[in-house]
């Protein structure tokens, strides 16, 4: 599947079928408002909660988990040095009233 789309959000890692909009596999992974993905040839890495997991990109199977141990739970920002690897870069901001401005 090379045409697809990629949600992380609240927890959760969405393939989305962009032309019809439909759902092709959701992967619950631990409770959390941000989700950051990597998504490379064969593999999505995904960080929540303080969590980074792979995925297998075609069917959303957890191929491994690090918990990250003593890292704690902020945000995290996933980068890779490979050419054929699509970045998504997650942060909150505040806005002057302490909401959440949105993502990138």
């Amino acid at each position: 599947m090379k045409n697809e789309t990629y949600l992380g959000i609240k927890g959760h890692v969405i393939c989305i079928d962009p032309v019809t909009g439909q759902e092709r596999w959701r992967r619950p992974l631990k409770g959390g408002h941000l989700t950051t993905l990597n998504v490379m040839e064969e593999t999505i890495i995904a960080h929540t909660k303080g969590e980074l997991f792979g995925l297998r990109r075609s069917t959303g199977e957890i191929l491994w988990c690090n918990p990250l141990t003593g890292l704690g739970y902020g945000n995290c920002i996933i980068a890779s040095n490979d050419p054929n690897t699509d970045v998504v870069i997650a942060a909150q901001q505040q806005d002057a009233s302490g909401a959440g401005a949105g993502a990138y």
